[in-house]
């Protein structure tokens, strides 16, 4: 359940990251980040005082955001170094995921932080879209094997369906 809730999270974010990139995109900086985002802010019909707005929250952001998916990256490593070395030590692994969820946790804050900063933006209505939009990404990537809608694939007993 809590690896559900930080995909939807990470799904939010994914959805306003973008965003952040429509102006560099205007700019000519159009790779795949800018298109997504140019797309996003016309979905939305947002305003171009809107999209600064919301680049300088995604800028704002970025310190607090980075370091901890940095640092989720290099414990994810770990865990799999712990997993990965043909022995078990209940108590390192333990120990690593404890470390892993305060990481995830804290990165999950931030997201929520960024999202509620960007829906203060947003109207009434783009807010609504922006939901739906949200709804929709989750359904897409249930359908691709990740987050929600991947448990009917998943063996009896086996937490994650295999490897």
């Amino acid at each position: 359940m809590k690896k559900y809730i930080i995909a939807a999270i990470a799904g939010t974010a994914m959805l306003f990251s973008g965003l952040g990139f429509a102006q560099a995109a205007k700019q000519g900086g159009g790779h795949e980040r800018g298109m997504f985002g140019r797309r996003m802010a016309q979905q939305l019909g947002l305003s171009d005082a809107q999209q600064q707005q919301i680049k300088g929250i995604l800028q704002a952001e970025k310190p607090n955001m980075q370091p901890l998916a940095q640092e989720l990256k290099q414990e994810r490593q770990q865990m799999n170094a712990l997993t990965e070395s043909g022995t078990f030590d209940e108590a390192a692994v333990r120990a690593a995921a404890s470390k892993q969820a305060q990481t995830e946790a804290d990165l999950a804050v931030e997201r929520a932080r960024m999202k509620s900063h960007i829906f203060a933006v947003l109207t009434p209505d783009q807010r609504t879209k922006a939901q739906e939009m949200e709804k929709s990404f989750a359904g897409r990537r249930g359908r691709w094997g990740h987050g929600k809608g991947n448990e009917a694939n998943q063996q009896p007993g086996s937490p994650d369906g295999g490897f």
